[in-house]
């Protein structure tokens, strides 16, 4: 990732912010950036595999057998997983420690963060097996529907191999549910709905033909993957199912939750009342406004369970600045009451020296000019020079409507072999070509 330039080198992250700092609509126009700063800053790299899992779901109190369950589900089968960070590992010991109500997750993106949190919903759905009117016992809350989809990508495979080995030794299945706005309330004999755009655990080969299906067979809905015909029974698909037979885990947004326990029909505010884990993720979304709502129905959480106990909460965010202040006054718990997992101490306290360099590069337009046009250009021009250097890019975009025209433009006109090969966005950038 290095460039000649006389009289030495410089990385392509510097050509490239030079470049973005040029960037134009026109040879004869100003550039679109007024302003910008650059700042880099370091952070520890994850030691992935330092830790056994089986030894720290031992040391946390679980029996063999529960312990060999979650080990199987986590690394068995084609999971490229094998062993966890010292961050995951300390984790998760808090989390599964009895005595912690509340804990606070903190780490970069592709940290681990995500199994982490899940592996405690699994410890919570085999605790539950077998028991009698048992409802859901693990919540997990994200901010927006996609963040959900991709968690379940990642979920499924784990529990489908956890699910295979109960079965094998005739054991109950744990069950799965996703409850938000494009849930299909009901599946109609004969129809097919896709469930979510979510590839078969079971298939070796991952493409279209293999995205399992809901369908329903004698009125009762299921979800089946058409390529190798398996049917997935523990997968809990429709809004009347799971209002009917809530799942051990429900993946859901917080103002689904809040729709459920404010409506009068049915059981919807019972499904909660055995909960034992509610997670959080991307938990620095809930601020101001947000933050006092999302604050009001985690309260209604609370009041849904029938005993005094209050189920244990996780809140999980890379970009939190005082969590154990955040994390209190969104539960409303005490301070003493809440953990917080910091990740740059953990690996410190584990000897890890391994860091990667953080380039952060603020941008403000000229006054007469919107940010979303200069927005617009940045994105072009990051996933043209990641495209063309074989790179990956990760855009964080807060809206549909704008995900989808990116989408649109840079697949027609960066990526496909039929478009202009981003020629557009090279003539933004032509007067950086010196």
């Amino acid at each position: 990732m290095l460039l000649e330039f006389d009289p030495g080198y410089r990385t392509t992250h510097f050509d490239l912010l030079h470049r973005l700092s040029n960037v134009r609509n026109g040879y004869d126009q100003d550039p679109l950036v007024f302003e910008s700063d650059i700042s880099i800053e370091t952070e520890k790299v994850p030691d992935f595999g330092a830790r056994d899992l089986g030894q720290v779901l031992d040391e946390a109190g679980l029996d063999d057998e529960k312990a060999e369950l979650i080990v199987h589900a986590i690394e068995g089968g084609d999971s490229k997983i094998d062993g966890l960070s010292s961050h995951q590992a300390t984790a998760i010991e808090e989390v599964l420690s009895p005595a912690n109500d509340c804990l606070t997750l903190d780490g970069p993106t592709a940290s681990g963060k995500s199994l982490t949190f899940s592996i405690p919903s699994f410890k919570h759905a085999l605790d539950s097996l077998g028991r009698e009117g048992a409802q859901t016992s693990s919540l997990l809350l994200y901010p927006r529907q996609a963040l959900i989809r991709d968690q379940l990508s990642t979920l499924l495979p784990r529990l489908d191999r956890l699910n295979n080995r109960l079965e094998e030794t005739d054991k109950p299945t744990i069950s799965l549910g996703v409850d938000h706005g494009e849930t299909p309330k009901d599946i109609r004999e004969r129809d097919e709905e896709s469930f979510f755009g979510i590839t078969c655990p079971r298939c070796e080969h991952h493409d279209d033909e293999n995205d399992l299906v809901i369908e329903s067979v004698a009125g009762t809905p299921q979800v089946r993957c058409p390529a190798c015909d398996e049917i997935l029974d523990y997968i809990i698909p429709t809004k009347t199912a799971i209002a009917r037979d809530p799942p051990t885990i429900l993946l859901s947004t917080v103002w689904t939750v809040y729709h459920r326990l404010r409506s009068s029909r049915g059981n919807n505010a019972t499904r909660y009342d055995d909960l034992k884990y509610v997670v959080l993720d991307e938990a620095h979304i809930y601020t101001s406004y947000v933050g006092g709502h999302v604050q009001y129905i985690l309260q209604l959480l609370k009041d849904a369970k029938v005993e005094d106990e209050i189920p244990q909460f996780v809140l999980s965010s890379a970009t939190l600045s005082n969590p154990v202040e955040f994390t209190r006054n969104l539960t409303t718990l005490d301070r003493e009451t809440v953990v917080h997992v910091d990740y740059e101490d953990v690996l410190s306290d584990a000897g890890v020296d391994d860091e990667r360099h953080l380039v952060h590069y603020y941008v403000l337009p000229p006054p007469n000019r919107s940010v979303e046009t200069l927005n617009e250009a940045m994105v072009q021009c990051l996933n043209l020079w990641c495209a063309r250097r074989g790179f990956r890019a990760l855009n964080f975009i807060d809206s549909i409507a704008e995900i989808n025209r990116q989408y649109s433009y840079i697949a027609n006109y960066i990526l496909s072999p039929s478009g202009n090969r981003g020629e557009e966005v090279v003539r933004h950038t032509h007067l950086t070509e010196r």
